[in-house]
């Protein structure tokens, strides 16, 4: 084969097997909401960016040990923390299309059941069970993936978030590492129902990593003056029974009933939460805006 027969095979092979990996990612591909996917990007034309960003420079030279901390900082990021934010969103997009069709099986199935102002429960709702125990333990591990980043950013080794500030503590540069330190301080406070101290106990991600499953809630519909309420209660985030918000029922010839299945928004905030802290640190080492 020729050269330029070489050339025209790989154009026609890469043209042809385009169709292929495109059908193949809308089955098995996802990605991050748009705003996350455009930190993303930004972060990642500014580290493989020539000339690097001044905050950049310190890490070209590698260290006595020959560690070259540009790749392992790059791929903290890019391989690292971008892949365990992306999961979150998943198991996240994943619980809240479950929970939305329980709410609207319930809502219609119930019509026929009469509660007499009483309650039921249970159920099989292991998917989503699954679902909950796999984003805990995705957001937790987006977590440790920015706090290796944060560290190697400081040319040392470490890969949790609580011991930031003690990993980083007299490295250079030390004016980010003052602002990080700070940020980081903060929002373990902030995230305590994800990282809760010792005297609060176990996270659920430790329960779950270490003593005994956790479920996302237990199914339970109530019947209150003719108003069916819906929701999950107890499970990992202690869910509990509140006032109704939503009536997920349009039809005036049939009971009203409210949806308060909470978890979906309980978690939402969490990854927005931690979305905000890996914004926050990555604008201190002005890699973003």
């Amino acid at each position: 084969m020729t050269e330029q027969e070489s050339f025209e095979y790989v154009q026609k092979l890469a043209h042809s097997s385009s169709s292929l990996f495109s059908k193949i990612e809308n089955v098995s591909g996802f990605n991050t909401p748009k705003r996350c996917t455009i930190d993303f990007k930004r972060l990642h034309e500014k580290i493989i960016a020539d000339p690097l960003p001044e905050t950049l420079k310190h890490l070209i030279k590698k260290s006595d040990k020959g560690r070259d901390w540009l790749t392992i900082f790059r791929s903290a990021i890019l391989g690292n923390v971008q892949e365990g934010l992306t999961a979150s969103y998943y198991h996240l997009l994943n619980i809240e299309s479950i929970e939305n069709e329980m709410i609207a099986i319930a809502s219609k199935e119930i019509q026929n059941i009469d509660l007499k102002n009483g309650g039921i429960s249970g159920g099989n709702t292991s998917k989503l069970n699954y679902e909950y125990q796999a984003f805990v333990f995705a957001l937790r591990r987006t977590l440790e993936y920015l706090a290796s980043s944060i560290s190697s950013f400081f040319k040392c080794e470490g890969n949790r978030i609580r011991h930031v500030e003690k990993m980083i503590k007299g490295r250079e540069p030390k004016e980010i590492n003052e602002k990080i330190s700070k940020i980081v301080s903060k929002a373990i406070v902030q995230l305590a129902d994800i990282l809760p101290s010792n005297d609060d106990g176990l996270s659920v991600r430790d329960t779950l990593a270490h003593w005994k499953a956790v479920d996302a809630g237990i199914f339970n519909i109530s019947e209150h003056d003719d108003e069916i309420i819906i929701t999950l209660v107890g499970g990992g985030e202690k869910l509990e029974m509140k006032k109704p918000i939503e009536n997920v029922n349009n039809s005036s010839s049939q009971k009203k009933c409210y949806a308060i299945i909470s978890l979906t928004p309980i978690i939402e905030n969490q990854i927005s939460r931690v979305e905000n802290l890996i914004r926050d640190i990555y604008i201190e080492m002005k890699l973003i805006q």
